[in-house]
C-alpha cells in the first residue's frame, strides 16, 4: 500500500518516507511541483484547514494548487479500493472556527473534507471543548484512538455509516463510508520526524488491518440469516457491549475524582498563585467551605459562611524551611492592610521545606515559639500537609459532612491545628 500525507508543509511535518513491510507513507509538499497525482497512491491523508488561512475568504490560499487537486481526488475516489481519510486535529479546527457549535458546511469552498463529506450529506459541527472521553467502535482502532483519539467536530451522517468512535452521549467523531471515505479525530504532539512517521504508522497500520477485514465480511444482505448458535452468541456480545459501557463510564467518573485527588496533592510542590488556586479548591470544593478571593491582595482569601459573610482570613506562604516569625508578622500586616482587627479570625498556611521531596522531612512539627507567637496575634497556623492530612480525615471518616461544621470547628481552633476531628468535630 502506498499512501501519501498533503499537503504535509503546511503542517510542519518531515518529508523523509516512512517505510514499513506493507506499506508506504510519502509525505507530499504543497511547493513541489513533483509531487505524483492523487491516483498514483493508495490511500490519501488530507488534514482539515490546511488551506484556509481565512475562514470568511472567497477563495482558499493557493487557489490553482487547491482546485487541481480537488480535481485530482474528485477522479480518485472514482476508482475502486482506493481510501479517503480526513483528519481533523483539534488545534486546527479551532484556528478556523474558534466557536463552539458552528457548522462548517460554508466552509467547503476552502477545504477538501468539508466539500467531500457535505457533497455526500454530512453535516459538521465543532463542539465546545476538545472531547478526550471516546469510545471505540471499531476495535482495530482501538490502539489508534487510545494514543490519538482527541475530538472538535461531531457528525451527522444520513445514512448508518460504519462508526469507528463517538462520544459516550453517542456523538459520532470518526466514521467510515463503504470503507472508502475515513474520517478520524487526531491529536499528536510534536512535529519531529519520530512522532510524526509514529503517529501515521500507527494509523495506516490499522486501516489496512481494516480493509483486509472488510474484505472477509459477511455482506450486509447475508446478515439477515443467522445460525441458532450465532444468534445466542450475537446476544452475548450485546450484552457485554452494555456491561463495557458502563464500566467504561464507571472508570471514566473513577479517572475524574482521582484527576482531582492529584490535584489536591499538588499543593505540596506549588507555590504563589497556584499554591493558593489549589487550597482554595480544597476548601470549595473538598472540605465544602465557600471562598472569596480580592485580587489585590495576592497571597489572602475569605472563608464564607452559608450567608457569604467573611468569617475567617486565610494567609499562603510557599517556603524552602520551617515557618518562621517572619512569615508570621507578614500575615498580620496583611490583616491590618485588609482593615481587620487583631481579633478577627486568621490562618496562615504553610507548604513548608518545599524543595524536599521527602515527607517524613516535611512532617516536622511546627516549632513552640512560632505557635506561641502566632496565638499572641490570633493566628491559627497550619502546613498544606496538615490541610491534605484534614480533607484526608473528612473525606474517610464525615463524608458530606455540611460546610458550616468544618468552619465552625476551624474558627473554634487555636495555634497549630493539625487535625480537627479528634478535636472538635
Amino acid at each position: 500500500m502506498r499512501a501519501l500525507v498533503y499537503p504535509a508543509d503546511k503542517l510542519g511535518y518531515p518529508s523523509r518516507t516512512l517505510h514499513n513491510k506493507s506499506f508506504q507513507v510519502e509525505f507530499g509538499n504543497l511547493e513541489n511541483s513533483e509531487c505524483p497525482a492523487f491516483s498514483e497512491y493508495d490511500l490519501l491523508y488530507l488534514p482539515f484547514g490546511t488551506f484556509i488561512t481565512d475562514p470568511e475568504a472567497q477563495e482558499p490560499e493557493h487557489y490553482d494548487e487547491f482546485t487541481k487537486r480537488l480535481r485530482q481526488l474528485q477522479t480518485f475516489m472514482d476508482f475502486p479500493n482506493k481510501i479517503v481519510c480526513f483528519l481533523f486535529q483539534p488545534l486546527q479546527v479551532r484556528k478556523v472556527e474558534p466557536y463552539a457549535g458552528v457548522e462548517l458546511g460554508p466552509l467547503s469552498h476552502l477545504d477538501f473534507a468539508v466539500r467531500i463529506l457535505k457533497e455526500k450529506g454530512i453535516k459538521l459541527t465543532s463542539s465546545k471543548a476538545d472531547l478526550v472521553h471516546l469510545r471505540v467502535k471499531r476495535q482495530l482502532f482501538s490502539k489508534y484512538i487510545s494514543k490519538y483519539g482527541v475530538a472538535r467536530i461531531v457528525f451527522e451522517v444520513p445514512e448508518p455509516p460504519d462508526v469507528i468512535a463517538q462520544t459516550e452521549a453517542g456523538g459520532i467523531v470518526g466514521f467510515s463510508l463503504s470503507g472508502r471515505v475515513i474520517s478520524l479525530p487526531c491529536h499528536f504532539a510534536g512535529n519531529g520526524q519520530e512522532s510524526v512517521h509514529e503517529f501515521f504508522r500507527t494509523l495506516t497500520e490499522a486501516i489496512q488491518s481494516f480493509k483486509e477485514k472488510l474484505c472477509s465480511e459477511v455482506p450486509a444482505w447475508m446478515a439477515d440469516f443467522k445460525l441458532g448458535p450465532e444468534r445466542i452468541l450475537r446476544g452475548q456480545v450485546e450484552t457485554l457491549i452494555k456491561q463495557r459501557e458502563t464500566l467504561e463510564k464507571e472508570i471514566s467518573e473513577i479517572d475524574g475524582k482521582l484527576t482531582e485527588y492529584d490535584r489536591y496533592k499538588l499543593a505540596l510542590v506549588d507555590s504563589d498563585e497556584e499554591l493558593l488556586e489549589i487550597v482554595m479548591e480544597i476548601f470549595s470544593k473538598g472540605l465544602g467551605i465557600k471562598t472569596e478571593r480580592l485580587p489585590e491582595f495576592k497571597d489572602n482569601f475569605w472563608l464564607l459562611d452559608d450567608q457569604a459573610d467573611r468569617r475567617m482570613l486565610v494567609e499562603l506562604r510557599g517556603l524552602t524551611a520551617d515557618i518562621d516569625r517572619a512569615a508570621v508578622s507578614q500575615a498580620n500586616l496583611n490583616r491590618d492592610r485588609n482593615g481587620l482587627k487583631e481579633d478577627f479570625p486568621a490562618f496562615i498556611i504553610v507548604n513548608t521545606f518545599m524543595e524536599s521531596t521527602d515527607l517524613k522531612e516535611r512532617d516536622q512539627p511546627i516549632p513552640a515559639e512560632i505557635v506561641e507567637y502566632a496565638e499572641k496575634l490570633n493566628f491559627r497556623v497550619m502546613r498544606v500537609l496538615d490541610l491534605l492530612k484534614i480533607l484526608d480525615e473528612a473525606l474517610t471518616k464525615s463524608p458530606g459532612m455540611p460546610g458550616t461544621d468544618m468552619l465552625t470547628s476551624l474558627l473554634n481552633s487555636h495555634g497549630w491545628v493539625p487535625g480537627l476531628m479528634e478535636q472538635n468535630i
